[in-house]
């Protein structure tokens, strides 16, 4: 039986595969990038890292949440929400071993079922942040036996992997410009805290640390 052709879909079809191709090319770049760099990674290459993916993307200086799960696919690593065993895990990075055969594919984030929304955009752009900064394939990952682990505890701290998160969650201009609003209308800092909370989609206690690096 002949199958009738609608030309409006196959042009949407291909015109996603252009776009995903050339989003593919901007990661690998931005990858390439830092592999000349994963000996130094600090603050300045870390804000750059996030501005570079925001851009890269179509994602810079958009009034939106940051897609960070959008963006993590982008680079190959998908995320899940599951039911933890170990409560005290907030979020898992997995690479190679057996994640294709359990995943369908060689990376992926974990995060876990008992946390809100907001923390968990959080956990997916620290892990994304491991990805970056510290999954070295030249050392041996190249193999797909080996596998990569990152775990995140509660109570962990990381500056690379938190200062990521921050920068491609809540972009310093972009959240400036959020916190002169809701200062000149809401006035009194809870509010200003929710406003920007619910703006960006992140914990409250990030909207604090980066009030302070804001105005300090």
């Amino acid at each position: 039986m002949a199958q009738i052709i609608n030309f409006d879909e196959a042009k949407d079809k291909k015109d996603n595969e252009k776009v995903n191709k050339i989003e593919k090319e901007r990661c690998n770049d931005i990858l390439k990038n830092l592999k000349e760099k994963r000996e130094d990674f600090n603050t300045s290459v870390i804000t750059t890292t996030a501005e570079d993916i925001l851009k890269a993307l179509g994602f810079y200086n958009k009034k939106i949440a940051t897609p960070i799960v959008k963006i993590a696919k982008a680079f190959e690593v998908k995320s899940y929400i599951v039911d933890q065993n170990d409560n005290n895990i907030e979020g898992q990075l997995f690479i190679n071993g057996t994640t294709k055969n359990l995943y369908g594919q060689d990376k992926v984030i974990i995060v876990n079922k008992k946390n809100d929304s907001y923390f968990n955009r959080f956990i997916v752009a620290r892990q994304l942040g491991a990805f970056l900064f510290n999954f070295k394939e030249k050392n041996g990952y190249k193999d797909k036996k080996n596998v990569f682990i990152d775990r995140y505890y509660s109570n962990q701290y990381c500056k690379e992997y938190e200062r990521f998160a921050t920068e491609i969650l809540m972009p310093l201009n972009m959240f400036a410009k959020q916190y002169t609003v809701g200062a000149e209308e809401l006035h009194y800092r809870i509010f200003v805290v929710k406003y920007l909370s619910c703006y960006f989609e992140v914990p409250e206690y990030l909207v604090e640390r980066r009030i302070n690096e804001l105005t300090n």
